[in-house]
């Protein structure tokens, strides 16, 4: 199975709206603090019955997208 996109209604802690496109070029989920970065790869374990997803709840505060070819 290959997964194109992912779209999350309905879930705790997730507010977004629209689709995740998933094309192999993903790497990480990055937002602000109560966005619910957490709960998609939670809800992706629970449908493929994985198990548990761990999150370590780092704090991103001081990441830097410089240098990632953003304009």
């Amino acid at each position: 199975m290959h997964l194109k996109s992912v779209k999350l209604s309905h879930v705790r802690g997730y507010r977004a709206t629209g689709a995740i496109p998933i094309d192999g070029l993903i790497t990480g989920i990055i937002g602000g603090y109560d966005d619910g970065q957490s709960t998609i790869p939670e809800v992706l374990a629970m449908f493929f019955e994985s198990g548990d997803v761990k999150t370590d709840n780092s704090d991103i505060d001081g990441f830097s997208l410089a240098g990632l070819g953003r304009a």
